[in-house]
C-alpha cells in the first residue's frame, strides 16, 4: 500500500511528514483512513532511514475522532440495542473474546482505535504531533501519545467522550492523567469541553504554541533538527527509557535499563562519532541505526 486515499506521506531529510487528509470529515477516523493510517505509521516506524515522524491533520482539524456517522449509524441499522449491547459485554469479560456474530460483523473494524492503540503504545520513532487545529475524543488519544506536541495558536483539545454518554476510550485513560495530572483529566471528561490552545500549554498538553500559519515550518525544522543532527538508536532507546521511567518507580531497574542502552549504542558508529566530534570540535555526522 504505497499510495493512500486519505492519507498524506512524505519523507524528506530523514522526516516522515503523516497528514490525515479527510477534511470535508474534520479528518474523523473511518473510510479509508481508518486503514491506512495505521499502515502509514507502521511504514514510518520500520524504514530506517526515517528518524522522525510528524503526525498531522489538513485543512481545519487534526482530528475529530472517530467517524460516528460511519460507525454508530451502521450498528443502529444492524438493530443495535442496549440490551444486545449490556449482553456483548457480559459475553467479553466473561470470555475475552468476541461473540460470534460480532466478530462476523467485524466489530473490531468499526472501532478504528484498536489497531492505532498497539502501534502507538510500541511506537520507536520519535513522534511530534502537530496540532493544527480541532483534537477530539480519539484524535486527543493521537495527540498524547505523540513524544512532543506542538499546537497552533487556534487548536483546541477535548475529552468529548462524556458528550456522547461514554467513558474515556482508546487508552486516553492512560496518557490524559499521566500529562496533564488527575484533575484536569477529569476536569476534561467531566465537562467535555475543550481546552484552547494557551490552556493546553500551561497544563502540559503541547510544549510550544504557534501561529497557525507557522505551525508546519516549525514544527519542520524541529522534527529536521532532531533528524539530521542527533543520534537516531540513542533517541530510540532514550525514548523507551522514558516510557519505563514514567511506570517503573525504581531508580535501581531504570539504572540497569540505562546501562543495557549504553551497552547497545556501543556497538555502533554513532557512539564513537559523538566523542570523536567532541574531541575534533566538530559538529557529529550520525548515521542512524
Amino acid at each position: 500500500m504505497d499510495q493512500y486515499e486519505e492519507v498524506i506521506y512524505e519523507v524528506e531529510e530523514h522526516v516522515a511528514t503523516i497528514t490525515m487528509n479527510r477534511p470535508r470529515a474534520l479528518n474523523a477516523i473511518g473510510g479509508s483512513l481508518a486503514r491506512e493510517l495505521p499502515h502509514a505509521l507502521v511504514r514510518a516506524d520500520e524504514d530506517n532511514e526515517v528518524r522522525v515522524v510528524v503526525l498531522t491533520g489538513a485543512g481545519r482539524s487534526f482530528c475529530s475522532g472517530a467517524d460516528l456517522k460511519g460507525t454508530v449509524g451502521p450498528r443502529l441499522a444492524k438493530g443495535w440495542t442496549a440490551d444486545k449491547g449490556a449482553s456483548t459485554a457480559a459475553q467479553y469479560m466473561a470470555s475475552r473474546t468476541l461473540p460470534e456474530d460480532m466478530a462476523r460483523n467485524q466489530w473490531l473494524l468499526a472501532y478504528p482505535f484498536s489497531n492505532l492503540t498497539t502501534i502507538l503504545k510500541r511506537y520507536r520513532t520519535p513522534l511530534i504531533a502537530a496540532v493544527n487545529g480541532f483534537c477530539y475524543g480519539g484524535g486527543l488519544l493521537l495527540a498524547l501519545a505523540a513524544d512532543i506536541r506542538f499546537a497552533a495558536d487556534s487548536a483546541t483539545f477535548c475529552s468529548i467522550f462524556s458528550k456522547r454518554g461514554v467513558t474515556f476510550e482508546a487508552s486516553t485513560s492512560y496518557y490524559l492523567p499521566k500529562i496533564v495530572g488527575r484533575e484536569w483529566a477529569l476536569r476534561m471528561q467531566y465537562t467535555g469541553e475543550p481546552v484552547d490552545a494557551e490552556t493546553a500549554y500551561r497544563i502540559g498538553l503541547c510544549s510550544e504554541v504557534v501561529a497557525a500559519d507557522l505551525l508546519a515550518k516549525r514544527v519542520k525544522e524541529f522534527a529536521t533538527e532532531i533528524a539530521t543532527k542527533r543520534p537516531a538508536y540513542a533517541l530510540a532507546l532514550s525514548k523507551l527509557q522514558v516510557d519505563k521511567g514514567v511506570s517503573v518507580d525504581d531508580p535501581e531497574v531504570m539504572g540497569m535499563l540505562e546501562a543495557y542502552s549504553l551497552a547497545q549504542i556501543q556497538r555502533g558508529h554513532d557512539y564513537y562519532e559523538g566523542e570523536q566530534a567532541f574531541v575534533d570540535k566538530r559538529e557529529p555526522q550520525f548515521e542512524g541505526y
